[in-house]
């Protein structure tokens, strides 16, 4: 065919060479005035996913892949066959997106100094090396996910928040949380905050600081808030200041997984945890994938798979498999604070034996979130940031759940809005905000 009259994909051409998916004009439902707008999005979800899964691009007649078979003599699909196999064998059918061995701990990431100078059952707390002439009086402490592993923090030097914050002169420390096993079953949230209640005490001698700021993000951050609660009702002062990362404790945030989050499975996924004792952090870790398949899932597919080829190296993706697990008992501790709606309901949980009421909260906030946000929508951030007092500041970024808190300012095509106003609305926020 004539390159003029050949398909504007196929002139472009690419890595894969294959027409890019385009999103709207996936077939939409007219389902307007049959189903309620709950069960719409519900049915147009499950219709993307098989959209997305028979794309041509996943096809075995990728013209891509079958060009590369045919310049590799077949090897690629050889190479690819394995490939298949071994996930079906070892990685729940699922496509890696990382090599196990593309990263090594303390070599090519969490490479920033420090050392562990206190640890309980639950966490390890690490303190990192000062590398200034001077230092910060009040610390810093990293209140990490119990889902996912502390070093998020600290991957490579480039894009490390624990290596810039050092080198700003910041004394800080990070909790690296224990891998439970069955027999952890029964750690709640009170045991995980008799720990860091410990672990600020431990900080507190170290620095002789009566004071710290924290930095959380995700169940981290649900953790803080139980923390922040907890010693509201006691009156004790021991933080004055909080960095809120994409994390939202409001309902109605928006997210796919919101849609399937009735009560009646609510109750199952409840079950299925007591049942089981854990929840493997790699099965969370799968369904957040389906949540955006083109890019998490059926790219690595293409690439692994049709095209025979490793996937690339990436520090945010070997960490985001380095996953640990989550006990039963904080599992549906989490649960609760969202289904009772804690945050706007007095005394609807009891932390330690305090019934907690989170009008008595009081502190500073640094709330982010990110515009790409599939699991915490940045809007309900927001909402979140509206309903704690303190002198809050909300940051907004084109990014994702994780790139939001990690993706250095300086890269090309980052960008994030602030804005000095804080409205009840988050659009009327996004509309007078400024862009950086």
């Amino acid at each position: 065919m004539p390159a003029d009259r050949q398909p504007e994909w196929r002139r472009r051409g690419g890595a894969a060479d294959v027409p890019p998916i385009d999103h709207d004009a996936r077939p939409r439902l007219a389902l307007e005035h049959h189903l309620p707008g709950r069960d719409r999005a519900r049915v147009q979800f499950v219709l993307d996913q098989f959209t997305a899964a028979w794309a041509p691009s996943n096809l075995p007649i990728n013209p891509a892949a079958l060009r590369r078979a045919e310049s590799s003599q077949g090897a690629s699909a050889v190479r690819g066959l394995h490939c298949w196999i071994d996930d079906i064998l070892h990685n729940n059918g699922m496509p890696r997106n990382i090599q196990p061995d593309a990263y090594k701990l303390g070599v090519d990431l969490a490479t920033t100094p420090g050392a562990v100078v206190f640890r309980n059952e639950q966490i390890e707390l690490i303190q990192y090396t000062p590398q200034t002439s001077s230092v910060h009086w009040r610390p810093l402490l990293i209140i990490p996910p119990q889902i996912n592993k502390y070093y998020v923090f600290d991957l490579k030097q480039n894009n490390s928040t624990v290596a810039y914050m050092v080198k700003q002169g910041f004394q800080v420390f990070a909790i690296s949380w224990r891998t439970p096993s069955h027999a952890e079953r029964d750690w709640g949230l009170d045991r995980y905050m008799s720990a860091i209640i410990e672990a600020l005490e431990a900080v507190r001698e170290i620095t002789k600081s009566r004071t710290a700021g924290a930095i959380s993000a995700c169940a981290g951050s649900y953790t803080a808030m139980a923390l922040f609660g907890y010693l509201a009702e006691r009156r004790e002062l021991c933080f004055n200041s909080h960095s809120m990362l994409v994390t939202s404790l409001t309902d109605n945030v928006g997210s796919p997984i919101e849609l399937f989050g009735t009560m009646g499975y609510v109750e199952h996924t409840r079950a299925w945890a007591q049942t089981h004792g854990i929840m493997e952090g790699r099965d969370l870790a799968a369904i957040f994938r389906w949540l955006r398949p083109d890019d998490l899932v059926w790219m690595y597919w293409v690439n692994n798979y049709l095209m025979g080829r490793k996937p690339k190296a990436l520090d945010l993706l070997y960490w985001d498999n380095d996953n640990t697990r989550l006990t039963a008992r904080l599992h549906g501790d989490f649960t609760d604070m969202l289904v009772n709606r804690v945050l706007e309901r007095p005394h609807a949980m009891t932390v330690l034996g305090k019934p907690i009421d989170f009008r008595k909260v009081c502190i500073d906030t640094y709330f982010a979130g990110g515009i790409e946000d599939y699991l915490m929508p940045w809007k309900a951030v927001y909402r979140t940031a509206q309903a704690l007092r303190g002198k809050h500041e909300f940051i907004l970024t084109t990014k994702g759940h994780v790139q939001s808190m990690l993706r250095p300012p300086n890269l090309a095509n980052s960008e994030y809005f602030t804005n000095t106003s804080f409205p009840t609305d988050p659009d009327a926020w996004r509309t007078t905000a400024t862009r950086h």
